[in-house]
């Protein structure tokens, strides 16, 4: 499933960006893009929403803070999802 493998995407590479440091803006839309698909996914299925709700709330903690935007587009895209209310 397309979605599992861009929300695996987007969790290794908040690994890598934890462990090595800020990278470049090409990663990040990257990453950013592939968190998005995840999250456009789960929008419409809640049951997928909940298998994958640990994983993506994982993301946002991660990049709390980070800068360059990256928090406030992650966070904004997870609380985007119809389940979630900001302040959770």
């Amino acid at each position: 499933m397309y979605g599992d493998l861009a929300l695996y995407f987007a969790e290794c590479a908040t690994d890598f960006t934890m462990c090595y440091g800020d990278i470049d803006e090409e990663f990040y839309d990257a990453l950013g893009d592939a968190y998005h698909d995840a999250v456009v996914i789960a929008k419409g299925d809640e049951k997928l929403y909940k298998l994958w709700k640990n994983r993506l709330e994982y993301v946002v903690h991660e990049f709390s803070g980070f800068g360059w935007g990256m928090d406030d587009y992650i966070t904004g895209e997870y609380y985007s999802l119809p389940w979630i209310e900001e302040g959770q």
